[in-house]
């Protein structure tokens, strides 16, 4: 038997293909979830699977009991609507059947970042219906998918949607929602060493940046917890298993309390915030490796006019020029990463601070460590992001040295020809002269063997006849 909803969120979760639009809570204009829904459908070829094989969305679900997660991989719609527990398919009545669990992670991913997303358009709105989630996690999985251009690193951002007074929109008793709650969403860049499946490879020559999309919602008075993963490949899920399992911390899988979900959630954060800053070192020793065997020769070949000297071509210029660009954008997604991680820091300081916040108290101490343990993250964030503006530096100033040497070489290559050039003009010169010498001598021996051809010529003709025989 179905559960006693509130019309506005049963009309919101029926209404469920036309996400944005449909949400109960809108925190957006009117104009804007339109033009978010348009975005939508514009990009759902590009971004979503039309293949029902390729359909994979694995739950993590930790029931209200809390003794142990429930996992399941969702292959089509139906599935989906039967593990959040809609029956209207028998009962027009029955759109939910059961309460949100204490915790629940969803992965939504691909096999790599330009490939669709393992996901259906109508299982993706579905899912982002029936929880409510705020429309800006849209911006956020928008660069996923199939692109002609890598412009991931580019594009960074912080968005949190709070509720801490209850909200009747959002309240629905049956599913356990109070109505009081936050809701967050960013994105955060790592690098990772990847092969062209996007399958991690044992060398350093793959390396290239990934990102992911994230999204949270916590019901504060509840302290039931959603997260919505979005990324390449499904190491994020491997990380959060072996947190939230049997092998991990007690306190970082405790969900009895809401100030044990808090904790929880803090865990999962700080987890998301390892994977964005750990191996930030490594990819910049690999960015300094490979720019250093690349222009070694600039800094310390000797050149002069006795030495065999390294010819340059428009082809060093190109690598040093892509050195350049590859070392500024990985600047900039860590600068991204940055923000965003402060961004996030700064959200948990002001909720401590609110009197709306019914956690305050008690998790004041968690919330303190928690933002400390970002602050590093920000920090180191900050001396990768000094130590790749210093190598962007040293990147321009080498190709300023290239460009120089290709123009020494042309200047070398318009002298050599100058002196050719001049050669040949000395030998025409020579040549001139011989013939402005010698000519005139042999115009006069041949004008006097023309006059007494012409006169021996001229004496056998007025000869009688009789005298030539």
């Amino acid at each position: 038997m179905g559960m006693q909803l509130p019309a506005a969120f049963a009309k919101s979760y029926r209404e469920f293909t036309s996400y944005p639009e449909n949400l109960v809570h809108k925190s957006t204009y009117v104009g804007g979830l339109r033009n978010y829904r348009t975005q939508l459908d514009e990009a759902q070829n590009k971004l979503f699977t039309t293949k029902d094989a390729n359909i994979n969305v694995p739950f993590r679900d930790l029931q209200q009991s809390g003794n142990a997660f429930d996992k399941q991989k969702m292959r089509d719609d139906d599935e989906l609507k039967t593990w959040l527990g809609d029956r209207s398919a028998s009962d027009p009545n029955a759109l939910a059947t059961k309460k949100d669990p204490q915790c629940r992670f969803i992965f939504i991913y691909s096999r790599h970042s330009h490939a669709q997303l393992n996901i259906s358009r109508i299982m993706f709105a579905r899912i982002l219906s029936y929880h409510q989630v705020m429309p800006g996690y849209l911006e956020f999985v928008s660069v996923f998918g199939i692109h002609n251009h890598f412009r991931e690193p580019r594009f960074s951002g912080f968005r949190d949607q709070s509720s801490l007074t209850k909200n009747t929109k959002l309240e629905v008793d049956g599913l356990g929602r109070s109505g009081r709650q936050f809701q967050l969403c960013w994105n955060l860049k790592a690098p990772g060493k990847w092969t062209e499946e996007g399958t991690l490879t044992p060398g350093p020559e793959k390396w290239s940046l990934r990102q992911g999309a994230f999204h949270h919602q916590f019901d504060v008075e509840k302290g039931t917890a959603l997260w919505i993963i979005t990324k390449p490949g499904l190491d994020i899920k491997d990380r959060i298993q072996d947190v939230t399992g049997k092998s991990g911390n007690e306190e970082d899988r405790s969900f009895m309390t809401p100030e044990q979900c808090m904790r929880s959630s803090f865990a999962i954060h700080l987890l998301i915030g390892h994977w964005a800053t750990e191996k930030w070192r490594q990819y910049f020793q690999w960015l300094e490796d490979k720019i250093e065997d690349e222009t070694f020769l600039l800094v310390y070949d000797v050149r002069g006019p006795d030495k065999n000297k390294q010819l340059y071509s428009s082809s060093n210029l190109q690598r040093a020029q892509e050195f350049e660009e590859q070392t500024n954008e990985a600047t900039m997604a860590l600068q991204g990463n940055a923000d965003v991680l402060a961004s996030l820091k700064n959200f948990y300081q002001a909720l401590s601070q609110s009197n709306d916040f019914p956690l305050r108290k008690n998790c004041s101490s968690d919330i303190g460590v928690f933002v400390r343990q970002i602050e590093s993250f920000v920090y180191d964030s900050n001396m990768q992001i000094a130590r790749g503006k210093l190598l962007a530096q040293i990147v321009a100033a080498r190709k300023a040295i290239i460009l120089q040497h290709l123009q020494s070489q042309a200047t070398e290559k318009m002298e050599g020809l100058t002196l050719s050039m001049k050669r040949d003009s000395t030998t025409v010169r020579i040549i001139g002269t011989m013939t402005f010498l010698y000519l005139p001598g042999t115009f006069v021996s041949v004008s006097e063997l023309h006059q007494s051809t012409k006169a021996i010529l001229i004496d056998v003709f007025n000869r009688p006849s009789s005298a030539l025989t």
